[in-house]
């Protein structure tokens, strides 16, 4: 992926923070923005757009545009990006599916695999999310239309935020060990401080599962 990121052209979409998006999608924070600066500006060239731009995001079908071999990265889950919704969606073709899922199991939210089994220890209650605890998924796979597709983004805004630290931090100088297409990580406000702090900077991160 370093190869990705330093020599192939990207397109960088944000979910919207305004309605009406494609899918029913609602309004993102601002976090899911902020977070993915920690990715993007590893990136030598890249576009920038909104998923409420018909040349980023259909707006009909949720689908990124672009041609075959187009890298693609977004953050913020179902609930805010329409790319994730759709890719996540059971209706959606096998082969444009993301290899995890988030699943809301009303006071619990869960990660599953594409064909709806949980991930096991990839769970938490809904009272410790966007408070001292949260899980967040990084993944990456490539679909039909032979585009790589990079999401990132965790149960809440705090979770998506950690995604994007603990790629640059942890992932980034250190892509040669990371061969699987996905991993959960668990994030703690170790120091109580009530802020998404850098990885082994007062917070702790622990890798909950990987796979492909």
């Amino acid at each position: 992926m370093r190869c990705d990121l330093q020599f192939d052209f990207w397109k960088v979409i944000y979910p919207d923070d305004e309605t009406p998006k494609p899918l029913g999608c609602v309004a993102a924070s601002v976090s899911d923005w902020l977070a993915s600066n920690y990715i993007s500006t590893k990136i030598s060239e890249y576009e920038e757009g909104q998923d409420t731009e018909g040349e980023f995001v259909n707006q009909t079908t949720g689908a990124q545009a672009g041609e075959p071999g187009t890298r693609i990265l977004t953050f913020g889950g179902p609930i805010v990006n329409p790319i994730v919704k759709r890719a996540e969606d059971d209706a959606t073709a096998t082969e444009d599916k993301a290899p995890v899922k988030f699943y809301n199991g009303g006071d619990t939210f869960y990660y599953q695999y594409a064909n709806g089994t949980n991930i096991p220890g990839a769970e938490l209650p809904v009272s410790v999310i966007n408070v001292d605890e949260d899980l967040f998924v990084i993944e990456r796979y490539v679909d039909s239309e032979e585009q790589i597709i990079t999401i990132c983004y965790g149960f809440g805004w705090k979770g998506t935020y950690a995604a994007g630290k603990y790629f640059e931090k942890e992932v980034f100088p250190n892509l040669g060990t990371y061969t699987n297409s996905w991993i959960i990580v668990k994030w703690d406000d170790t120091d109580m401080d009530g802020f998404v702090d850098l990885p082994w900077d007062g917070d702790t991160y622990t890798v909950i599962a990987t796979g492909n």
